[in-house]
């Protein structure tokens, strides 16, 4: 690994600058000894476009080191290098911070900043025993997620669509704030992975807007269904397949025909919350938040909000809470 040639990316401050070296810089020397020759052992992560190790630098400073294997790339390495320095250069506290790369025909290194608690999958669902998410704290990722995806949409130039965001992408630090991952290299990865050929229909099922069940094609509204997806896990802590869901049925599917059939809130939230509700102000806001999951989830994608107005609503939504409590 060491005696390949590699395209190297570092960012400096005002731009990610390209080179071309023989053999390793001295950090992903580093990192290979951290991770001796990206062993198993330090894989904390796997997912449709790679692996994800572990790599402990020095006493205060840990990253994470994603393994892309890819096929080829439409353009070449060009095309690589160009996808990763727009992300590089994108900065937001919700996204997850973009360190340097090496690139090779078939294979890159991403160097990611490293998040104590994992994913927002690991969390609602894998950890044993699960921990306990006050509403609080599902609130909190909720509007983390929607700051970071509304910059990605209004403020970047050209606007960044992530084309599959879940709780796999969503990583949180020491403090449960949550950072968006992948972005602006999705479109890149579906295009190269071995496993997802580019004709086929590119995201998480589950997931998929229902105007891009049979199409590649993606937009910011495809992330404002997923993103509304999202929410209602945060919600219900049940996947976006749950198995006690009907055949058939999804997450979107059953929360919209139990609101329907009863508009009780009891019957679609973590049943580990709803001792918060002695507080009608949390039950309010659960309220508030579901409305914008369902508008976020709408069939048509015409229909859905922009991510600038689900970041208002929500921060809406806090404000009342705390003008009731006054």
């Amino acid at each position: 690994l060491l005696g390949l040639l590699f395209i190297w990316c570092r960012r400096s401050r005002q731009e990610v600058e390209i080179s071309v070296e023989e053999g390793a810089s001295s950090l992903l020397n580093k990192i290979i000894e951290a991770t001796e020759n990206l062993n198993e052992r330090y894989i904390i992560g796997r997912g449709a476009h790679g692996i994800v190790y572990k790599a402990s630098l020095g006493p205060d400073e840990v990253c994470a080191v994603k393994k892309l294997v890819f096929a080829g790339l439409k353009g070449g390495s060009a095309s690589m290098i160009r996808e990763i320095q727009t992300a590089g250069k994108v900065r937001h506290r919700n996204l997850v911070k973009l360190k340097d790369f090496w690139l090779r025909k078939d294979y890159g290194l991403i160097l990611y900043e490293y998040m104590q608690n994992g994913s927002l999958h690991d969390v609602l669902y894998e950890r044993n025993p699960l921990p306990t998410l006050e509403w609080n704290v599902r609130y909190k990722i909720s509007i983390g997620i929607a700051q970071g995806l509304a910059y990605l949409h209004h403020d970047c130039d050209p606007a960044i669509v992530h084309r599959d965001i879940k709780p796999m992408n969503i990583l949180l630090d020491s403090e449960m704030e949550p950072h968006i991952s992948d972005f602006g290299i999705a479109k890149l990865l579906d295009q190269s992975s071995v496993s997802t050929p580019s004709s086929t229909v590119q995201g998480t099922i589950g997931y998929i807007a229902p105007e891009n069940a049979f199409t590649t094609s993606k937009s910011k509204e495809s992330d404002v269904y997923s993103y509304g997806v999202v929410l209602l896990e945060l919600i219900t802590r049940k996947k976006a397949l749950d198995p006690s869901f009907m055949e058939e049925v999804d997450i979107v599917g059953w929360v919209r025909s139990v609101w329907r059939n009863t508009e009780e809130i009891e019957r679609i939230v973590d049943p580990s919350i709803l001792e918060e509700f002695m507080d009608s102000t949390v039950m309010d806001q659960v309220i508030d938040v579901l409305s914008v999951a369902l508008r976020c989830t709408e069939k048509e994608a015409s229909k859905r909000p922009s991510m600038r107005y689900v970041v208002n609503k929500l921060v809406d939504a806090n404000a009342s809470v705390r003008s009731k409590r006054i």
